[in-house]
Parts: C-alpha cells; sequence; structure tokens
C-alpha cells in the first residue's frame, strides 16, 4: 500500500510545487499519474522516496511513515527512473546481480535469468554488455533489478518514455502481472492510451493540486483525452 496524506512542498523563493495532495494506492492496483511538466509528478514520487521532504504532510509505505523511518520503508519501495542508470562496461547479468546484492538480495545464475524471462527480456542478453543494450532493454532491464529487490510496492516516472511499441507493451504487461501478484504500484505518465490500458486509478495533477481522480469503472465511461485536455486549455 501506498498513501499520501495532505502532501505540500513550497520550495526556497516560494515555489509551490504540491498542494495539499492525497491519495491511496492499494495493494493490487495501479495508480496513474497524468499532467504537464510542471504538475508536480516527479515532486511526489520524490517525497515517496524520502529524496525530498515535505513541507507539510507525509507518504506511507505498507504502513510505514517514510519520512519517519525512511531505511525501513525503502526496502518495501522500489523505484524505475525515466532514465534508468546502469554499468556500460559490465553485463546485464553482472549489472542484475550487483544491484540486487547492494540491496540485500543475492541472485544466482537461474534466478537471473528468471528475472530477465519475467521482464520479457532474452537471456541471451545477460552476457552483453549494457553498452549494446537499446533504450527498450535497459528499461527492462531496471525493472528486472527491481523485481530482483523482492519489493511489495514500486514507484515509476516515466517508464514508457521513448520505448519502442513493443518495448513499450512488454513494460506494460511486466507491470500488469505484478498488480496481479498484489503490488501496489505508483506510476508517472504523459501516455494517455497506456494509462488507460494500465490503471485501476488515474489521478490530474495541475499546478500541485490533485483537480480529479477516477477509478477504472468512472475513467472507461468518458473520453480520457477530452477530459484531461479539458483542465489545461480552460
Amino acid at each position: 500500500m501506498l498513501r499520501a496524506e495532505s502532501l505540500t512542498k513550497v520550495y526556497r523563493g516560494g515555489k509551490c510545487a504540491l498542494d495539499d495532495v492525497s491519495l491511496e494506492v492499494p495493494d493490487g492496483s495501479v495508480y496513474c499519474l497524468l499532467g504537464p511538466n510542471g504538475a508536480g509528478k516527479s515532486t511526489l514520487i520524490h517525497l515517496f522516496l524520502d529524496f525530498i521532504r515535505p513541507t507539510s504532510g507525509r507518504t506511507i509505505v505498507d504502513n510505514i511513515v517514510v519520512q519517519e523511518n525512511p531505511v525501513v520503508a525503502r526496502r518495501s519501495l522500489a523505484y524505475l527512473p525515466d532514465q534508468v542508470e546502469l554499468f556500460e562496461s559490465m553485463t546485464g547479468f553482472d549489472n542484475l546481480g550487483f544491484f540486487c546484492q547492494l540491496g540485500g538480495q543475492a541472485r544466482d545464475s537461474r534466478t537471473m535469468a528468471a528475472l530477465f524471462a519475467a521482464v520479457r527480456l532474452d537471456s541471451v542478453w545477460g552476457d552483453e554488455k549494457v553498452g549494446r543494450y537499446s533504450r527498450g532493454m535497459r528499461q527492462k532491464l531496471g525493472l528486472a533489478i527491481l523485481l530482483g529487490r523482492g519489493a511489495h510496492s514500486f514507484v515509476l516516472d516515466e517508464p514508457t518514455l521513448g520505448l519502442d511499441p513493443q518495448s513499450g507493451r512488454d513494460l506494460v504487461e511486466t507491470i500488469k502481472e505484478q498488480r496481479n501478484g498484489g503490488a501496489s504500484i505508483l506510476l508517472s505518465t504523459h501516455d494517455l492510451m497506456r494509462a488507460s490500458q494500465i490503471s485501476d486509478y488515474i489521478g490530474i495533477l495541475q499546478n500541485g493540486k490533485l483537480v480529479r481522480e477516477f477509478s477504472e469503472s468512472e475513467f472507461r465511461m468518458i473520453n480520457l483525452e477530452q477530459t484531461f485536455l479539458e483542465y489545461f486549455d480552460s
């Protein structure tokens, strides 16, 4: 479970990035954050990760208050940025093994091959240097690292940005499988099509405010693109 409670973040100079935002991502669900650049999506994600501290309010991961116990909270939480930073001169398996071990989860060769399969990345690439990987393959490897950590909750920042259609579809299918396995997943995206395919809940951020939320049954009944654009054309 992921929960934001009355989150406000005001930066130096008075810029209000988030204004009293509350939302919840139950276990076994995907919550997509929509909004233009500067709406506050990344700020919200960074508050869950304790990269920054809120001006007021709090974030909660599996009943742990992040601001009170950030180290413990991170054990249950895994993060995938829009651009995964990997060791270019190391193989895919070496990267996966290193980051899993760094997170306290040693993985043998059979388990690493299974993690590659889970993210639809052919294991033949496991022995290739990451410098040869495409963007889509890097994102898949990043997701394999998250799964290898054994986390129960995930925050994903623009995970399909710049991916080709096949890689984007593969990533979406992996996310769905984790959701169906009971994970709680919060992700930000500009991709309305992917959001409608994957989400149980959708929230629209505008100027730091959560201006609208939809359950799946609600957004299936509307033109999501038209509704989204109405907030930014007015």
